[in-house]
């Protein structure tokens, strides 16, 4: 998930909320409006992750996000292939 984080760093992509599991089930949850910060303000997210890995050990996560439809046509995500 960290990895994940980085790459939307990079691509300027928004995380609007992470959300946690414990062994499967729901654990906690936060949002870029609980930190009254842009989805695409990466602070907010890394800060997020890092305070939910110190918390606790063993934690799964999830987010949910928005790719800009710029970015979604850039070559970067085309099959090389073609």
């Amino acid at each position: 998930f960290e990895i994940i984080l980085e790459r939307a760093v990079h691509f300027g992509i928004g995380i609007f909320t992470i959300s946690t599991y414990f062994k499967g089930k729901a654990y906690a949850s936060t949002s870029h409006e609980d930190h009254k910060k842009k989805a695409t303000d990466f602070n907010w997210y890394k800060r997020a992750f890092e305070t939910f890995k110190k918390g606790q050990a063993g934690l799964t996560y999830a987010a949910t996000y928005k790719i800009s439809p710029k970015l979604l046509s850039k070559d970067i995500f085309q099959d090389e292939e073609e």
